[in-house]
């Protein structure tokens, strides 16, 4: 019988039970702590200090590391002071937002309205075409002469091009592209009338300078330097695409057929960007051709192969067009080129008259800033 209990206590110690291993108990953790519960620490404590004197346990007690305080318990809800702190900066950075957005978009609408109301290199050389004083002095005489590359007493369309981009930087508003100082150039020959092979003479120079001064709103005696100074520095090209732009004016100035070719391409442009200053609309456009058609003889439409009756439903179907009263480049282009073969007209005659409509301001383009250019270009004459 002693051996039988001998036995079980022994497999009880060892842990197993009728030839199985036991499972041994775990002890309940906290999930918190991981620690036994206090219940269970109190009992090994009591056990450890059972047989002792006091003396005994003091010296336990003391040679024992601290029981550290269990640790308060703290709500997760924020204090009303923080919540009111976070909200105030919260709103602080939202007006910030608020505030830097309003500021870019005033600046933006500054920026179209500026633009908007600031003439253009051909919104200025329209009235400088008929204006019937010129610049004179040794600012100006300086500037012809530094124009004149080859010295052969006048500025041609090259040297144009050249000038008018060496000065692009000054207005700092504007393209400063090579392509855009090679329309400007051609669009000036055509507003002038001149021929682009033998180039301006003074008088058309001092036409030109005019314009340039007055887009900017400079005197000529205020920037007269800054321009000498740009026209005498070597020749560089600023942008990457002017080298092919570069290679595209070589080509077509190569012979005196291929820059007159060159003009006429330019001349349907240089007219939609006169009309489209004042909205190049398809029924003032109409108006115009037919003023044209009523004034030109039966015998010319006749010797052009045209009829003045097809002519005239073109037009009338033109006005019932649906659509945009405001016309695209092609579709300008497109009714103007139509009516100059119905009507026996030949384009450039068809393009030209438009032009001299726009730039006198009988119809076509009327900028909202023609008054403010007429008192500034009258303005710049009495300061030269």
């Amino acid at each position: 019988m002693q051996s039988i209990i001998h036995q079980v206590s022994l497999n009880g110690r060892l842990g197993f039970q009728n030839g199985r291993q036991a499972k041994t108990p775990q002890p309940i953790l906290r999930p918190d702590r991981g620690k036994a519960p206090r219940s269970v620490i109190e009992d090994e404590a009591r056990t450890a200090h059972k047989g002792k004197t006091i003396t005994e346990q003091a010296i336990d007690a003391s040679q024992s590391p601290p029981t550290r305080p269990a640790r308060p318990y703290t709500h997760w809800f924020p204090s009303l002071s923080k919540v009111v702190v976070c909200t105030a900066i919260a709103i602080s950075q939202m007006q910030r937002v608020w505030q830097s957005r309003k500021d870019k978009k005033s600046d933006e609408e500054s920026t179209k309205k500026t633009a908007a109301q600031t003439p253009d290199l051909m919104d200025c050389a329209r009235w400088i075409t008929n204006a019937e004083s010129i610049i004179e002095g040794a600012d100006a005489d300086a500037l012809f002469a530094a124009a004149d590359v080859n010295g052969d007493g006048r500025v041609d369309l090259l040297e144009l091009m050249r000038a008018v981009y060496k000065w692009a930087p000054l207005a700092t508003t504007r393209d400063d592209s090579l392509a855009a100082a090679r329309d400007a150039a051609l669009d000036l020959f055509l507003l002038l009338g001149a021929d682009p092979i033998r180039g301006l003479d003074r008088k058309q120079f001092s036409k030109f300078l005019q314009a340039w001064c007055l887009q900017g709103g400079w005197g000529l005696k205020a920037i007269s330097d800054d321009l000498l100074r740009l026209l005498r520095a070597p020749d560089h090209l600023r942008h990457a695409e002017d080298k092919e732009t570069a290679e595209g004016i070589e080509a077509a100035a190569a012979t005196p057929a291929a820059v007159q070719e060159w003009m006429e391409r330019r001349r349907p442009d240089l007219v939609f960007n006169l009309w489209a200053g004042g909205g190049a609309g398809r029924a003032p456009l109409c108006d115009a051709l037919s003023w044209l058609l009523a004034h030109v003889s039966e015998e010319s439409i006749q010797a052009g192969g045209g009829s003045a009756a097809a002519a005239r439903r073109f037009l009338a179907a033109e006005r019932l067009r649906p659509g945009s009263p405001d016309m695209a480049r092609l579709d300008f282009a497109f009714l103007a080129q139509r009516f100059a073969e119905l009507a026996g007209q030949s384009k450039r005659e068809v393009n030209d008259y438009l032009m001299a409509l726009a730039v006198n301001g009988i119809m076509g383009a009327q900028p909202p800033t023609s008054t403010v250019l007429r008192k500034d270009m009258a303005n710049q004459l009495q300061q030269e």
